[in-house]
């Protein structure tokens, strides 16, 4: 209760349970008003009900931050791309009445906000233009031919409206894996993103052919001229593949082999600190709290005798040894136990003498401890520790952030040396915080099966796309490999994994696939035209190679715009999912051809 440095007091207020975040707030306004009307200045706070209004207006003013941050960078690329207002608008308007219809079935369905969904308008915003992007592009190159405006159009989704299908599937696939994985925030993102992506997906195409339709084509800005720089890369790129596409596949899988040797140095860990950054108030307060009481962290230990009463000498000897363990071992502070309670009764049946602070000695003096603590119990003041029927208690107290993982090691010592001691009591830990780890804990093992969720799904459709194991088996390499390497970086840099950095492969995957679907349906489509796999890939490369880098451009900054988030998990996913894209852009115009030309059919 008192500082380390003997400056500071600490005082504990318990609230009713059952209040809502209005009377929060209001109970929040109340005691800060109420210390500073004492002259009190120098105050930190923390608890519940702090965090709670901390996080709530953060995460308003990060919805609205971000998604500003987003649509003004989508705007930049969409005039250096048109150069036209006029033509920005169409993908401009799209995207807004997607977030609206997305946030309207995120209310609809009973959703609610929450840290990981601030991304959503984000993630709309960058990915559904992708769509637009191809719509557009193709739309004003047949006009450029002179064709119609409803023969353009219908040309239009003939040429690219299965792919532009199959990309929006296959990303909405990749968010719904995370349906998969057993934490309800996760769960919810999954849900709501995949379902935006596929509302985005339909509004786009309601929506860009009723403006094109009703248009002046004289508003209608074409895209800028070729670019020699451009095209000479590719067919630079292209040559390289075919000369000597053994040598890229050799340095392929000496980047796999180098990333795969790092990946065991990933630590599943959390702290509770970690989401936020340094600047953060609530960081600060929390830090004081940390560094000169007993720590932030919540212990909680459930006990229940297994036959009879807990309330015997035996018993609350065993209970007495199990609470000198967890204090010399987890350094627990501020702690109360079915024993503070035993011995404050002891003091108060022995007129209050402070000698009496202890065990009682014989049965006597415990049946008397009893009589008190059953007149405590009906009165409601110990409820919170001890069962009605005197069979369950619960020891509580507060430890410092040591980490899931560290903490992992010592709950494995602690229920071994349980084991080892044969106590007649039952001991079991438990609380918010120890469930939180046992959930992290598993994060690796939900990770791998969303995944191959995911991976399976987007095979399956590449294969009914090809009728081809093979295509199919070799597109999957350059989306599989980009997550390799951040895995291989995570682990060579340091980054755990936990909940927030779990989310990047699932939504990188289902993205990235994206460039892969469409350079592989042009490829298609010129070998029934009767080219060559040679000849199909340089023009597929010619044709999609250009809308894949600018598309990926886009997606890569409009991750990379997370990073001005004020949650450490925000940013990270920004960065990490920005370099998969820019990855998967690398193999799907290297690796992929090289794979097609080395090891498909030449039909």
């Amino acid at each position: 209760m008192i500082s380390k440095d003997e400056r500071s007091l600490l005082l504990i207020l318990q609230k009713e349970e059952e209040t809502s975040k209005t009377e929060n707030d209001k109970l929040l306004v109340d005691i800060e008003r109420l210390i500073e009307q004492q002259g009190v200045s120098n105050y930190e706070l923390a608890g519940r009900i702090k965090t709670q209004n901390y996080y709530v207006e953060a995460m308003g003013a990060e919805l609205s931050k971000l998604s500003l941050i987003s649509l003004v960078l989508i705007i930049v690329f969409l005039y250096v791309l048109y150069r036209c207002w006029a033509t920005i608008l169409i993908p401009i308007i799209t995207l807004l009445i997607s977030v609206v219809w997305s946030f309207g079935f995120l209310q609809l369905t009973g959703g609610k906000l929450d840290l990981v969904l601030t991304v959503l308008p984000t993630l709309l915003f960058v990915i559904g233009i992708s769509n637009t992007i191809h719509l557009l592009s193709v739309y004003t190159s047949k006009r450029k031919i002179g064709l119609g405006k409803h023969e353009a159009i219908e040309q239009t989704f003939r040429e690219i409206g299965l792919a532009t299908f199959l990309t929006s599937l296959t990303t909405a696939i990749g968010f719904y894996a995370l349906l998969l994985i057993e934490i309800n925030p996760i769960k919810n993102f999954g849900l709501y993103a995949g379902s935006g992506i596929l509302i985005s997906y339909l509004i786009s195409i309601i929506v860009v052919p009723s403006i094109l339709l009703n248009m002046n084509d004289a508003k209608l800005c074409r895209v800028r001229g070729e670019n020699q720089f451009r095209n000479k890369l590719f067919n630079r790129l292209f040559r390289i593949r075919t000369n000597s596409y053994n040598k890229v596949l050799t340095a392929s899988l000496i980047i796999f082999i180098s990333a795969v040797l790092f990946i065991p140095k990933i630590k599943v860990n959390n702290h509770f600190l970690d989401d936020l950054n340094s600047s953060s108030s609530l960081k600060h307060s929390l830090l004081f709290f940390e560094d000169q009481f007993s720590g932030i962290r919540p212990f909680e230990l459930g006990i229940e005798s297994r036959e009879g009463p807990l309330f015997t000498i035996k018993k609350l000897k065993e209970v007495q040894k199990v609470e000198q363990y967890i204090v010399e071992n987890y350094e627990v502070e501020m702690l109360l136990s079915p024993l503070v309670v035993i011995k404050t009764a002891n003091k108060a049946t022995h007129g209050g003498t402070p000698e009496k602070y202890d065990m009682p000695s014989n049965e006597k003096e415990l049946k008397q401890n009893l009589q008190f603590i059953r007149s405590s119990l009906k009165s409601g003041k110990l409820d919170h520790l001890i069962s009605e029927d005197l069979k369950r208690a619960r020891i509580t107290g507060k430890i410092h952030d040591l980490g899931s993982a560290r903490l992992k090691v010592i709950n494995t010592e602690f229920e071994e040396w349980l084991k080892e001691s044969k106590l007649s009591i039952e001991v079991q830990l438990t609380g918010g915080a120890y469930l939180m780890d046992k959930t992290n804990q598993s994060i690796a093992f939900q990770l791998v099966k969303g995944l191959a969720f995911a991976f399976f799904i987007v095979w399956l459709i590449l294969l009914l796309m090809f009728r081809s194991v093979k295509v199919a088996t070799l597109s999957m390499i350059p989306n599989v490999l980009p997550m390799i390497m951040i895995m291989g970086i995570m682990g060579f840099i340091g980054v755990d994994l936990k909940v927030g950095t779990a989310l990047i492969f699932t939504i990188a995957f289902g993205i990235s696939v994206d460039d892969t679907i469409h350079l592989l349906s042009h490829y298609r489509q010129k070998l029934k035209e009767g080219l060559s796999s040679q000849k199909a890939l340089e023009e597929s490369l010619q044709v999609t190679g250009k809308a894949i880098l600018f598309t990926s451009s886009i997606l890569s900054a409009g991750f990379l715009t997370l990073i001005f988030s004020s949650f450490k998990s925000t940013s990270l996913m920004g960065i990490f999912v920005s370099l998969t894209l820019f990855f998967a852009l690398i193999f799907d115009v290297v690796l992929l051809p090289s794979l097609l030309l080395k090891f498909s059919s030449k039909k």
